[in-house]
This record gives structure tokens, C-alpha cells and sequence, in this order.
């Protein structure tokens, strides 16, 4: 897994930005070093003070400081950013919902990278967490994984622990043949608003197996 470290970002304007990059790594492909940074306002500094300690905004960071996979090297960083004159709050969810969502979506990066099958590269990383592991193998097993699906279709992974609970989900998606036809704001020049026309796929069908414990 070498190479140039990679990053991907959640963000919106008065959201959160995160970033997470990986050095390369051994020969047999496993992860040994990753940075986690977590960019936004402090929800908790304002709503609820006394939970905001020495600087750090726990629900920022919740699920990125107790990431379960086993990585010898970590680094999780926490950039208070408040967006000027916008008052924000627990408007989409609590900080795992951002900081799962990166990292499992980098996750499966890396496994693509190292052209390992999604679920077996997490099970390498989760053999000091049993119940976790668990969960994750019985969603594997009770979402067929690793049998073929028809055209067009597919199937996402994902784990996690929040509020004491140990959570694997899959997901299998169908997208329909032909996208649909959608406008959308391209952006604005002068004084004129330009849009065009873009295709894009909708998705028919979804089935969602999810265990936890």
C-alpha cells in the first residue's frame, strides 16, 4: 500500500471537513499508519459547556478517536472552525455519522488499492475486537456476500461502535438502466445563472442487512 498519501472529504460550508491520508505501508498490504483530521464548529462549546474539555469537542471526534481497527500508528487531529455568523447544532446527527462515513468510505479505498475483498480487509484489522468481528460476519453471511449479483448492481460494507454498540451493515443497491434527467445550477457569471443538463443514475431498488450487539 505505497504511494502518496490519499485524502477524502466530507464538508459543507457550515459543516464539518475531514480529511484522512495514510503513509505507505508494509509489503503484505496492511495499514500502519493513519491521520484523521476532523475540521468544524463546536457544537457542544455552545450548547453544553462543561462537556467541552480542555478544547476538545468529544462529539467532533466520537468514532474517529476509537477507530476499531487495529493500525499501529495513529494520529487524530480536532481544528475548531466556527463559520462566521451561522449558529450550528445537531441539524444531520452526531459526530459518528461524519466520521464513520470517511472513514469506512477510505477504508474501501484501501482495499480496492490492494485489491482485497472489502469484508476480508476489515476482518484483518478486527481480530482484537470479537464483537465486532461478529456482527460483521453475520451481516456478510446473512446478505449472501461474495455471491453474484445481476448487472448493474452492487454491495457496500460498513462497521462501526457508537454508544456501546457494535454495528455492522451491508447494503446491495440496483441502479436503473437509463439515469435520469435532472437540472442542476451549474454557477453564476456576471449576472446571468447558467444550468445544464446532466444525466444521472437513480437507484430501483436497495436492501439493507444490518446486525449489532
Amino acid at each position: 500500500m505505497s504511494g502518496r498519501v490519499r485524502k477524502t472529504f466530507s464538508t459543507t460550508s457550515i459543516d464539518r471537513c475531514i480529511s484522512i491520508g495514510y503513509r505507505p505501508a508494509s509489503p503484505n498490504g496492511k495499514i500502519v499508519g493513519w491521520q484523521h483530521r476532523v475540521t468544524g464548529s463546536s457544537i457542544l462549546a455552545r450548547w453544553l459547556p462543561p462537556a467541552f474539555a480542555k478544547g476538545i469537542d468529544g462529539d467532533a471526534v466520537d468514532s474517529a478517536v476509537d477507530i476499531p481497527y487495529a493500525i499501529p500508528n495513529l494520529r487524530i487531529r480536532r481544528t475548531r472552525d466556527e463559520p462566521p455568523a451561522v449558529p450550528t447544532g445537531f441539524w444531520r446527527g452526531v459526530g459518528p455519522n461524519n466520521n464513520v462515513f470517511a472513514i469506512e468510505s477510505f477504508i474501501d479505498e484501501l482495499a480496492l488499492k490492494v485489491n482485497k475483498d472489502p469484508v476480508a480487509f476489515r476482518r484483518e484489522m478486527l481480530q482484537g475486537t470479537p464483537r465486532l468481528l461478529a456482527v460483521l460476519d453475520l451481516a456478510a453471511e446473512k446478505s449472501g456476500w461474495g455471491q453474484p449479483l445481476p448487472k448493474r448492481s452492487g454491495r457496500g460494507v460498513a462497521v462501526q461502535t457508537s454508544f456501546a454498540s457494535y454495528i455492522a451493515t451491508v447494503a446491495e443497491v440496483e441502479v436503473e438502466e437509463v439515469g435520469r434527467s435532472a437540472r442542476e445550477a451549474h454557477r453564476l457569471r456576471g449576472r446571468h445563472r447558467h444550468r445544464r443538463s446532466i444525466r444521472i443514475p437513480s437507484l430501483r431498488s436497495s436492501r439493507v442487512v444490518s446486525s449489532s450487539v
